[in-house]
């Protein structure tokens, strides 16, 4: 990360960085690993959590099957669909997601795993410290983890790279309905969309 374009807004000097690396975690990486905790932090504190908390995680996949190839799920529509889904689960709790990409043993897809964080008043297991979460938050990614062969794939089986690309970046993401019951955007999601527009 070494590009960031100032502006102002409202007479405040702002820093924006869109020069994000593929994925966060590798050793020359490692420092926008400390942004994306430092931006967690934030998500957290803003969403009133507090710490220790109980908590209950659950994940779901999004495997490249031919029915979900078909039918759009390796997409923003496809996780909120998903996400629409559990509705009921979800509002038992303060929810957020966050999204990993996978590729299971000799498959040239990938899966998108999404992984659900609930923050409850009572349950089996309690997160002590916000540090509790980091290794079910912060994935270890391969170097070169999108290569040019996995990224021709997804191409070719009509997955938008643009899309997938930012999945392993995404941050902590809260999950909302409005008094109608309709999902709210997935603002942590759907900030980096112009990537896939």
């Amino acid at each position: 990360m070494n590009k960031g374009k100032l502006s102002k807004k409202n007479g405040e000097l702002i820093v924006t960085l869109d020069d994000f690396p593929a994925v966060p975690t590798t050793d020359k990486n490692i420092d926008y690993l400390f942004i994306m905790m430092s931006l967690q932090s934030i998500i957290l504190m803003e969403e009133d959590i507090e710490f220790p908390s109980f908590l209950e995680r659950w994940s779901i996949d999004i495997t490249p099957n031919e029915n979900n190839l078909n039918n759009n799920k390796f997409s923003l529509e496809g996780i909120r669909e998903i996400v629409t889904q559990l509705k009921t689960r979800i509002l038992e709790g303060k929810t957020f997601i966050k999204t990993q990409v996978i590729y299971e043993d000799g498959d040239p897809l990938p899966t998108i795993r999404i992984h659900f964080f609930q923050f409850i008043k009572k349950g089996e297991y309690i997160a002590r410290f916000e540090s509790s979460l980091y290794p079910f938050i912060f994935f270890v990614y391969e170097e070169n983890f999108f290569s040019d062969e996995r990224i021709k794939i997804m191409w070719d089986n009509s997955i938008h790279f643009g899309f997938m690309e930012v999945l392993p970046i995404m941050n902590l993401c809260r999950v909302e309905f409005d008094e109608n019951g309709r999902l709210k955007p997935l603002k942590e999601l759907e900030r980096y969309c112009h990537n896939w527009a």
